[in-house]
Order: C-alpha cells, then sequence, then structure tokens
C-alpha cells in the first residue's frame, strides 16, 4: 500500500468520523509503524481524538487523565516545521524522552519507543496532532519514513477544514430545531465564544448577554457565575459543576432555567469536542410552587423522579422518600442518581439549592 491510497480514506474520514481508526491504522501501516492517534485541542486542552484500533485500549484512558502532562506537544510546536517530526528530533536525549510522561505512564508500560508527530492548525483556531509510534525495538522514524507521512499531512489539514465546516452545519441545524419548540438556544465553545445561534436566541433574548469577542453570558450576576463555570468545565462531562442554571432576568421577572449540555454527539469525536449547547427552558407559570409536573418539563424528570426531587427540596431523606413514595431504597437510589444526570449536579445539597433559588426567584 501507497501513502497515496489512503488519501481518498482521509477526505472520507472527515465526514464518517468512525473511518478514522482505520485510517489511523494504515497511515502506521505504510511508515512501518504500530498506528497512530489524531487528536484536536483548543484552548490549550485535549478536546476530540481518534485512535488506531492497532493500539491498546489504555490509549484512551490516558489521554482522559490531564494529570500527566507531556512535554511532547509543546516541544513539537517548538520545532515549528511543516511536516512529520521524529520524538529523536524534539527530545534532546533519549533518556529525557523516556523521562516524559508520555513514555512512563503509555509508550514503556505499552512497548512502545520511537514516535513522530505533526501539529496543524486550522482556520477556526483548532490545533490537530498526528502521533504516530513505533514498537520496542524498531529504529527512529529517519529521512525517508518523514517524508512518506508529509505527504499525507496537507491532506489531514484539509480534512480537518472539511470537518470543522461539516460540524458547523450540524450545530447550527440543531440549535434551529430547538427554536420551532420555542426553546433559545446557543453553540459555545470552552471559553464562552458562539459558534452557532438559532433564531430566539439572535432576536434580542432577554435571557442572554452579550460579551466582548462573541462571548455568551447570561442576564443576573449569580446565574452569570454559574455559566462561566459550567462552560469552562465543558471538556470534563464529569465535572461536579451544576449545568442547570436557574434564571431571573433582572428588572423584568422573567423566570428561566438554562441548560448546558456539554458536546454535541460523542465526547471524543474529533472535531466535535468541547463545545456545549446552552438551552433555555422558560418558566411559564411561577405562581405555582415547582410541582411535578414543572420539575419534568424543566429538567425531564419522569413522574417519580420529579417526586423524588420535591421531596429533596422539602428536606426529607432518601429513605423516608422511598417510604412516601412507595418504592424501595435501592430504586429511590437509581431514581436520585437519575436526577443528578439531569439536573447536571452531583450531590443532594445540590439539588436542594437549586430547587430553593428557583423557588425564591
Amino acid at each position: 500500500m501507497l501513502a497515496t491510497e489512503i488519501i481518498d480514506d482521509i477526505y472520507s474520514a472527515a465526514t464518517e468520523p468512525d473511518l478514522w481508526p482505520e485510517v489511523l491504522d494504515k497511515i502506521g501501516f505504510v511508515s512501518r509503524s504500530q498506528g497512530g492517534v489524531l487528536l484536536t485541542s483548543r484552548n490549550d486542552a485535549w478536546v476530540g481524538w481518534k485512535i488506531a484500533s492497532s493500539l491498546p485500549a489504555n490509549t484512551n484512558d490516558y489521554i482522559i487523565d490531564h494529570s500527566h502532562l507531556s512535554r511532547a506537544t509543546v516541544l513539537l510546536l517548538g520545532i515549528d516545521r511543516a511536516g512529520f517530526v521524529g520524538s529523536h528530533e524534539a527530545f534532546k536525549t533519549d533518556e529525557e524522552y523516556r523521562a516524559d510522561a508520555i513514555q512512563t505512564h503509555w509508550g514503556i508500560p505499552n512497548g512502545f519507543h520511537h514516535a513522530c508527530a505533526t501539529a496543524i492548525r486550522i482556520p477556526n483556531g483548532d490545533l490537530v496532532v498526528a502521533h504516530i509510534q513505533r514498537r520496542v525495538g524498531q529504529p527512529a522514524f529517519d529521512e525517508h519514513d518523514r517524508a512518506t507521512l508529509d505527504q499525507l499531512r496537507p491532506h489531514l489539514a484539509r480534512a480537518g477544514l472539511l470537518a470543522t465546516r461539516w460540524r458547523l452545519q450540524r450545530f447550527r441545524v440543531a440549535a434551529e430545531a430547538l427554536a420551532q419548540v420555542g426553546l433559545p438556544a446557543v453553540v459555545v465553545d470552552g471559553r464562552g465564544h458562539v459558534v452557532a445561534t438559532n433564531s430566539l436566541a439572535e432576536t434580542g433574548s432577554p435571557y442572554f448577554v452579550w460579551k466582548s469577542r462573541d462571548r455568551l453570558g447570561l442576564a443576573g450576576p449569580h446565574a452569570d457565575g454559574l455559566f462561566d463555570r459550567a462552560i469552562s468545565s465543558l471538556r470534563q462531562p464529569n465535572s461536579d459543576e451544576v449545568r442547570s442554571i436557574p434564571l431571573r432576568v433582572p428588572n423584568t421577572g422573567t423566570l428561566a432555567v438554562v441548560h448546558v449540555i456539554p458536546t454535541l454527539g460523542i465526547w471524543q469525536e474529533m472535531f466535535d469536542g468541547g463545545y456545549g449547547l446552552v438551552v433555555v427552558t422558560p418558566v411559564v407559570n411561577r405562581e405555582c410552587d415547582i410541582d411535578h409536573t414543572l420539575l419534568g418539563g424543566l429538567f425531564d424528570l419522569t413522574r417519580t423522579e420529579a417526586k423524588v426531587a420535591s421531596a429533596i427540596a422539602s428536606g426529607h431523606d432518601l429513605p423516608k422518600i422511598a417510604e412516601d413514595t412507595g418504592i424501595s431504597h435501592g430504586t429511590a437510589r437509581t431514581h436520585l442518581k437519575h436526577i443528578f444526570e439531569k439536573m447536571g449536579v452531583r450531590r443532594q445539597s445540590q439539588v436542594a439549592a437549586l430547587l430553593a433559588r428557583m423557588k425564591g426567584m
């Protein structure tokens, strides 16, 4: 197989992300390597990636674990080459490379040594890194190996551009679909920059404020503070940050709950990660006391889940709630888990605090 035979596959993967693992396997084959990883960095964080099927499953765990910080990408960018760079070029010595986190926490335990990588900046500001890996015992990447990989580099760059444009169109369609059911919606990145909006959000929505550099905020300082923290945690779907935010628009009395939903689609999709869909659910009847129907509508809770959430807000513990609703303690715990997921919280105290703020607005 020649490098040129993979080009069509690269462009196909731009619109069909499930093809990337196979493409990365093929890139590994033509470069006499085990396979590779393609990663997207935004705001100095990995927000999406695809892994060759030939690499071990724990590769995904290593990328997710942000505690093991490697210097590899920083050194790669420092070389500033419009092509692939070998690990023996980026690091001064092999000992320095072996001491780096990418080797100590992933490469050495999995039997890998030499690597070759390139960094590609695409027009929307994302940084795409292609990383190709070799097993222990294989030689370092030489000039011929790098030339083979460099044939593919411009096509990886164009595929990234096509994928970004395709993603933007999907975001616009998703946001506008919510307008059809009366919900203002905006797509933002991890710094609150607006990527797409629907017509309801664009036409003077009272819920949003527009900040400098196309950044989005919420009307009301308390809600805006929670919103900023929710946005900054978009690349961490398991974060403790509250993502369902009660909002009272100043000077109007208008009430709503703003939901920040991480990433449209799968978290680790190459060019979809690190974004959030911001959806506003207006509270139409605020004379009622956050009843079961309203809770269900605001947070997509089932009737029983809404009863459990309401009882938590009233200060009842889980055994009492299970007894009052006629369910087992185990079932009550399952409902509580679903409530946490849907309301964007991690503890019962957060459920109570969220609903208390809504009642007090």
